[in-house]
């Protein structure tokens, strides 16, 4: 018995010894010691400390700065930004918690935070300390552009490349702007000078292909869209614009190819509101390359998608209405989405029902053309039966001035005094003026509804 109560008296006296000299040890710690801790990397050696002179004196700047630099240290901003608020709280600055150091670490946090009112007016502030430094004016400059301030910002990045000429970003956010500001000649002189000095700014390549896609350029435009790609952030945008570069130079197939990675993209975007509109505008693009190859059926799949989603975006009602017989009328469906030597015997089925032997048949834009005489009973009074020039169009759009003036245009050309034009869309208000006492009959889509039925029908 007295063994075990020797033994617990010397199990105490260890304890009491270590709790002491753990206490002491504490307790010896000073301001320089723990900047050397710190300056060391030893954060965790520094905070329990650090929270005991805190409790000692609260008002103490020093401490709450050493202790919000351990916890960056430790990564963990979230307790640093509470000990930065606290400096702020208190006020004050000193040797071991300079106003310069302070408001960098202070910004940093704001801006980490979203705090970005706060930030701007530490940056405000170190550019009266630091003056010459580039970095505090870009930084001013990003936020004012944020805040939709952007010929505030412009001011700050021209003198963040005062400062430092080689400075891409200032580059990148000037050509931003110049773009946005549909000043296109200083936005591709801005995003070159930030290519140059960081080539891999793939967002300068994203605005430079879409300058070149302004300037109709579309080679050049799909070779830096192409670069642009390798950015995260704006893949799902480079994507759709290449995507309409190909709809436009009539590369359809390839068109579809990067709109489909669009919308597959669409689901991983962070940004609802953001993606919605994006991924709305990937499949109006593709819908209207599936409508140009004629695949109808996925083309409708598409605009059905996107009315369903926001009602009267762009022109998909009126696509909706315009292909909503390809349900209702097969013959229709088949004018509309058959290949092209179909496509030309059904036009040749169309001359017979009305009445004219077809001829010379070559491929135009949007449809064929052909040269025929009226079919019928032979008169032996006629030595030569009138001829007729007759385009079939399927086009999307209405048939316009511009198509029918083509067509007599040809007609001069091929010296014919007759001609008809026939459509899978109706005539224009403004087409229907000007071919007023013309000699040029036009069927649109009613009147040739009502010929393949009559087709159909026999």
């Amino acid at each position: 018995m007295a063994t075990i109560i020797i033994l617990s008296l010397v199990l105490i006296l260890i304890f009491t010894a270590l709790v002491f000299l753990v206490v002491k040890k504490t307790s010896h710690y000073s301001i320089p010691s723990i900047q050397t801790l710190l300056k060391q990397g030893k954060a965790e050696s520094a905070v329990e400390p650090l929270k005991k002179m805190i409790s000692k004196e609260p008002k103490n700047v020093d401490t709450h700065f050493l202790l919000a630099k351990a916890y960056m240290q430790q990564e963990k901003p979230e307790l640093a930004f509470m000990e930065i608020k606290t400096i702020n709280k208190i006020g004050g600055f000193s040797l071991v918690c300079p106003e310069k150091e302070f408001r960098q670490l202070s910004a940093k946090l704001y801006m980490q935070f979203n705090q970005h009112e706060e930030a701007l007016k530490d940056y405000v502030m170190l550019i009266k300390l630091l003056p010459y430094e580039s970095l505090n004016y870009y930084n001013v400059g990003v936020l004012f552009e944020e805040r939709n301030k952007s010929s505030k910002a412009v001011n700050y990045y021209k003198k963040t490349i005062e400062l430092d000429p080689r400075h891409a970003g200032a580059y990148l956010h000037l050509g931003i702007i110049m773009f946005n500001s549909k000043r296109m000649k200083e936005a591709k002189f801005y995003l070159d000078q930030s290519i140059k000095y960081d080539d891999n700014n793939f967002i300068s390549y994203f605005y430079l292909g879409k300058i070149a896609k302004e300037m109709k350029d579309y080679a050049n435009a799909i070779n830096l869209l192409e670069k642009s790609l390798r950015d995260k952030t704006i893949k799902l945008k480079a994507l759709i614009e290449r995507g309409i570069c190909f709809i436009l130079i009539q590369k359809y197939e390839l068109a579809i190819g990067d709109l489909e990675k669009a919308i597959n993209m669409e689901k991983s975007n962070s940004s609802e509101k953001t993606s919605l509109q994006q991924m709305l505008y990937a499949r109006y693009f593709i819908a209207r390359a599936y409508e140009q190859l004629r695949d109808l059926d996925k083309a409708i799949e598409h605009w059905s998608f996107i009315d369903s989603k926001k009602k009267n975006f762009k022109d998909v009602s009126e696509k909706l209405a315009q292909y909503k017989e390809l349900q209702e009328n097969d013959s229709m469906k088949d004018y509309l989405t058959s290949n092209q030597s179909d496509f030309i015997e059904i036009c040749k089925k169309i001359c017979v029902e009305i009445k004219i032997t077809p001829q010379d048949i070559k491929t135009i834009k949007g449809g064929i053309q052909l040269v025929g005489v009226e079919s019928g009973k032979k008169d032996w009074k006629v030595a030569k039966k009138m001829p007729f020039l007759i385009r079939f169009l399927r086009n999307s759009s209405l048939v316009s001035e511009a198509a029918i003036r083509g067509i007599l245009d040809e007609m001069k050309n091929l010296s014919i005094t007759k001609g008809i034009l026939i459509s899978s869309t109706e005539i224009s208000n403004e087409g229907k003026k000007f071919a007023e006492s013309r000699p040029l009959d036009m069927i649109g889509k009613r009147k040739l509804i009502q010929i393949m039925k009559q087709m159909k029908q026999m």
